[in-house]
């Protein structure tokens, strides 16, 4: 049965109101008073927002960011400044002509990335809250790599906090840099960051896995041929030859085989995970392998950045696709397999040149 909502009926003069209507009353009051985040920073109201950290303090005169309410349909506890997915539906327990709708969140799944909300409070299981979903507000982050070079955020699946990427919808203002007890952070560590929907114009892209096979985030994903279409969607799979000469890059987290995902699309700077260690300018392409990465050394890609290895031990570089095309030196089967090719430097006598073009998508 669907949980009664607090505050969505009318009431009239003369109506008697119960005393868990007036404890509901006075526990909104009381979050509206006094926010406690994590890492020792407090948010409270005196004249106005003042965020709290230590002895400092810094007074906004309104909240930057625009809420709304939304009721938690997923089967996980939403704690606060979490990351949420966007329901398909507006939840609401009366007719809709008789009472005002609500948003459905859930934990992010791999299809919410570019497209998320952060709680502006702990909301458990089929309970109603406030989420943000524009302007400026509190986030959880995560980081694989330190720097200001991954400078935006995104949703990853499973996941309550941000990840930070070169990718994502929101831009980190600013970041806790230390722990409580003024500790370096790990990169892993999860911290309270000031992010910013900025309106960046990251194009993504609704995917089906048609395959037979799952895909991890960061991975190429190639189309599956036919109409392009599956379940309204685009219709991909993994590569199945190496040096693809057409794919896109799967962000959000792994998309099992027959779940729904999104892609990036365009010539990026997109983050991609690869097979190996590599080293900048270097040209890269997809691998068939398990799992199918990207791959040094082969078609179409070249590497923008290498940012190392992250602590679950995977090799992860920041890639671009490659608009000139490759010459090959001719070798005994350049289609069958473009990673065995040798690419041809410029102070070559480029004679016997094969140019390697394989299928745009996988049959």
């Amino acid at each position: 049965m669907r949980p009664q909502l607090p505050g969505t009926g009318i009431i009239h003069k003369g109506d008697p109101i119960g005393a868990k209507f007036l404890s509901d009353i006075s526990a909104r009051a009381d979050l509206a008073a006094s926010m406690v985040g994590i890492n020792g920073v407090a948010v409270r109201v005196e004249r106005g927002r003042i965020v709290v950290s230590g002895e400092r303090g810094l007074q906004m005169p309104s909240e930057p960011g625009a809420f709304i309410r939304v009721i938690n349909t997923g089967t996980t506890d939403l704690g606060v400044y979490a990351a949420v997915g966007l329901g398909d539906n507006f939840y609401t327990n009366r007719p809709r002509s008789l009472t005002s709708r609500i948003l459905e969140v859930h934990e992010p799944e791999a299809y919410d990335a570019g497209s998320f909300a952060i709680t502006l409070e702990a909301i458990k299981q089929d309970n109603a809250g406030l989420a943000w979903f524009s302007g400026v507000c509190l986030a959880r982050l995560v980081r694989q790599f330190n720097g200001p070079l991954l400078g935006r955020a995104d949703s990853i699946a499973g996941e309550q906090a941000l990840r930070a990427s070169i990718n994502g919808p929101v831009r980190i203002l600013w970041e806790e840099t230390t722990d409580p007890d003024g500790g370096a952070l790990d990169p892993e560590e999860e911290h309270l960051a000031v992010i910013h929907w900025d309106g960046r114009g990251d194009t993504y892209m609704d995917w089906h896995n048609s395959g037979g096979a799952s895909v991890d985030h960061g991975c190429p994903v190639v189309s599956s041929g036919g109409t392009g279409i599956s379940t309204s969607r685009l219709g991909m799979t993994r590569p199945s030859t190496d040096g693809a000469f057409f794919c896109m890059v799967n962000v959000g987290g792994t998309v099992a085989a027959g779940d729904n995902g999104k892609v990036i699309t365009g010539i990026g700077p997109i983050m991609a995970r690869l097979n190996g260690a590599t080293s900048a300018m270097r040209s890269c392409g997809t691998l068939a392998s398990t799992p199918a990465t990207f791959c040094a050394d082969s078609l179409f890609w070249r590497t923008l950045a290498y940012l190392g290895q992250n602590v679950a031990s995977e090799y992860w570089a920041i890639i671009q696709r490659d608009t000139t095309p490759t010459l090959l030196k001719a070798t005994s089967d350049v289609v069958a397999d473009a990673i065995d090719c040798e690419v041809a430097t410029e102070d070559e006598v480029l004679s016997g040149v094969t140019l390697n073009l394989p299928v745009p998508w996988e049959a």
